[in-house]
């Protein structure tokens, strides 16, 4: 091949991009570092009708933050060390634009795409972060894109809270359209299994390191050929680069050896109770990112504005629907005897939602990845609501706890406020203070860092990453 300066050169196959431009910038550790060795993850864990704020947030920042009612769950839990608790992060911008839509609707549209309720439904801008890094990594090789479960039954057609319901509903979204989404166990497990051969599995994934490891070899090649015409300065910079390719090329080795190992499950039995589907959702989201079936998951507890019926954790209480407990109407400076029992309620639900998170964390925190750590270290676990208030519909101050630092690209292990002091009190009973509140966009460029996606903006609020959460 003759060389051509005046041009960049690609190589591509199975999975493997370097980029050659013009020297003396020639081959950069980046352009391989989108498809690392040990597969990175995404997992987006959603539930509705918010929480219990005061109740929810920490008193005080830092890496010995105090348990509160709400989060014990996460706090007790052997995980803690990997989750990172965020306040103080906002959704005012999106939340209370005058609409038809009610406050559930405003939060649910751009849960993850901060793409506004008001905009068409089909605004090719509305894409969710999950889609954007399932597309960044899809030349990395899992089977499945990426896959949205939901354990409540969803509506994508007619009106939720003044929207059309698939923006309620739809969590995962690209360039305006909603991908779909799966509320049962056993159509989860045919869209992850149904066909899956292990023998021909693994003899793909054979083929395909052959193939990255010939390519390496064929650019090393080429940049040797090269070197008789460079100066000493390139020369130094294509041994530099050369290095590389070998590290690369040993890592890739590496993981032939050390596959994870991976059960393919029976599919799962038809299941009605929430709970029983709830633990059938979450074990076939661990084995998923275990057998590398997919990396990129959304996963919705309950759907939003979920007014489910909770007798079974409160046996004896007077109220027990969750949508209308989460209107409690409780005032701390004029509390009254039903808001107390709804917010009695409420409260003791939003905590076993936190149980049902910790416990996720912990089934993905139970598996050993292919580089030794686990698949909760190469993940990151984003959790929230549509709304903080329940009663109020207030979009500040959100319940974000996110887990797992992305194969180190991310903190943990901290209660990080943008907000000083920390908000604790009732969003009953005020409004929101302080000017130094995040956006989730911003947030959500924070993620997309950590998996090699550099877009300058997210959304309509999403203009410069938080550098608190990356490391």
């Amino acid at each position: 091949m003759t060389f051509d300066p005046s041009r960049r050169r690609f190589f591509r196959n199975a999975a493997a991009t370097i980029s050659l431009p013009f020297l003396p910038s020639l081959m950069p550790r980046s352009a391989w570092a989108a498809c690392p060795p040990t597969p990175r993850r995404f997992l987006a864990f959603s539930y509705g009708v918010g929480t219990y704020i005061p109740d929810f947030t920490p008193p005080t920042t830092g890496p010995n933050w105090p348990s509160t009612m709400i989060l014990d769950p996460i706090a007790k839990s052997p995980q803690r060390s990997k989750v990172l608790i965020l306040t103080g992060i906002d959704d005012r911008k999106l939340g209370t634009v005058p609409s038809p839509a009610g406050g559930h609707a405003h939060g649910a549209a751009p849960f993850l795409t901060q793409v506004p309720v008001t905009y068409a439904i089909n605004d090719t801008r509305r894409s969710s972060v999950d889609q954007i890094i399932a597309r960044s990594i899809a030349t990395c090789g899992p089977p499945v894109l990426s896959l949205s479960l939901s354990v409540e039954r969803i509506r994508t057609s007619g009106s939720c809270d003044g929207a059309d319901c698939a923006l309620s509903d739809s969590m995962s979204w690209w360039q305006g359209a909603a991908q779909p989404t799966y509320t049962t166990a056993q159509a989860a497990w045919d869209q992850l299994y149904k066909g899956f051969e292990p023998g021909a599995s693994k003899v793909d994934a054979e083929r395909r390191l052959k193939l990255r490891t010939s390519v390496l070899d064929h650019v090393a090649g080429e940049l040797g050929t090269l070197k008789p015409k460079m100066s000493k300065s390139d020369r130094d910079k294509v041994d530099s680069a050369l290095t590389s390719v070998r590290e690369y090329e040993q890592k890739l080795q590496n993981l032939s050896k050390a596959k994870l190992s991976c059960t393919i499950p029976a599919r799962p039995a038809s299941v009605t109770d929430q709970r029983m589907s709830t633990e059938l959702m979450m074990e076939l989201i661990k084995v998923a990112f275990q057998c590398d079936a997919t990396r990129v998951m959304t996963f919705r507890l309950t759907r939003t504005g979920s007014n489910l019926d909770y007798r079974w954790l409160l046996p004896g209480a007077q109220y027990t629907l969750s949508h209308d407990v989460s209107h409690h109407s409780f005032r701390a400076r004029s509390p009254d005897p039903v808001a107390a029992a709804k917010l009695d309620s409420f409260k003791k639900i939003s905590q076993w939602k936190m149980s049902q998170l910790a416990a996720m964390i912990g089934k993905l925190d139970s598996v050993t990845d292919s580089d030794g750590k686990t698949i909760l270290d190469n993940t990151v676990v984003y959790s929230s609501s549509e709304i903080a208030c329940g009663s109020r519909h207030s979009h500040w101050d959100l319940p974000v706890v996110m887990a797992g630092s992305l194969g180190g690209k991310l903190v943990t292990g901290q209660h990080i406020s943008f907000v000083n002091p920390v908000p604790v009190a009732s969003h009953m009973d005020g409004n929101p203070t302080g000017a130094t509140r995040r956006t989730i966009g911003d947030l959500f460029l924070s993620v997309l860092r950590g998996f090699g996606v550099t877009q300058p903006t997210f959304g309509d609020t999403g203009t410069r990453p938080i550098n608190e959460i990356m490391t």
